[in-house]
């Protein structure tokens, strides 16, 4: 369990770094999906 928490804790910079990251492209990913599903149909 300690571990597990240090583990988080020492990583939790760059995952947050990673999960941020992805958010921004999944973001812009289906925002230009949405735009082009609307043209298209």
């Amino acid at each position: 369990m300690t571990l597990v928490i240090l583990a988080m804790t020492v990583s939790n910079d760059w995952i947050a770094l990673l999960a941020l990251f992805a958010g921004l492209l999944r973001f812009a990913r289906n925002d230009v999906g949405y735009t082009r599903d609307d043209g298209e149909q």
